[in-house]
């Protein structure tokens, strides 16, 4: 996902949006196997597939 999106994971607003609250409780859980990717803070214009 982070590779789609020029190296940053997408907003929380945008994964939320698009069905990611998976992704968003991880982040939570673990943020040392995340602490390396950089988070957008807006959210990116795409709809979900």
């Amino acid at each position: 996902m982070a590779k789609k999106a020029k190296g940053k994971l997408p907003s929380n607003r945008w994964l939320i949006k698009n069905g990611r609250m998976e992704l968003i409780k991880c982040m939570k859980e673990h943020p040392e196997m995340f602490a390396h990717i950089e988070q957008d803070e807006e959210p990116i214009e795409k709809e979900k597939k």
